[in-house]
């Protein structure tokens, strides 16, 4: 049970939280690199794959996970109007972020054949689910929001802030 808990996971999301908590240190070798993380992480998946090493799924070993958060971050960072252009201002993540998992379960517990069809399927739901929540839910609850608890940051400020503190 332990394995399906928060415990072996949690590094993962630390790796997210140390990120943006350090942006102004990491910044530099994120934005506008995103080919570099691109090829980086190309060559470390083919090297593994003329070694037989597994790369990914539930047990990523931090040696994938950190190039491959870099990457994830350095797209985000490299083009950041792209998504506003793609989705059109519609923040699908923490729809997505909700939905996937239910959405691959559901499959797998229709005993989904494992493949391209069945990927294809689970993007395009969950894609579908993420999309109703922010048009149902997260967009009409966030237009009657009047404030909010704290300033939004851009993240380069957030050193800044808690150096301030005694």
């Amino acid at each position: 049970m332990l394995g399906v808990t928060l415990a072996p996971y949690l590094w993962m999301f630390l790796v997210g939280v140390s990120i943006q908590r350090n942006w102004s240190t990491v910044r530099g070798w994120l934005v506008g690199r995103a080919h570099w993380w691109g090829l980086g992480y190309l060559l470390l998946c083919v090297a593994a794959g003329w070694l037989r090493v597994g790369t990914g799924g539930n047990n990523m070993s931090p040696v994938y996970l950190l190039p491959l958060a870099g990457l994830i971050v350095s797209l985000a960072m490299s083009a950041p109007q792209l998504s506003g252009r793609i989705l059109r201002h519609h923040d699908v993540s923490y729809g997505l972020y909700l939905y996937h998992m239910l959405v691959i379960n559901l499959l797998v517990g229709l005993a989904a054949p494992p493949g391209w069809a069945s990927f294809a399927a689970a993007i395009i739901v969950s894609l579908g689910l993420a999309a109703l929540s922010w048009t149902l839910i997260e967009k009409p609850y966030l237009t009657g929001k009047r404030g909010s608890l704290r300033a939004v940051s851009d993240g380069s400020s957030v050193s800044v802030a808690y150096a301030r503190r005694p």
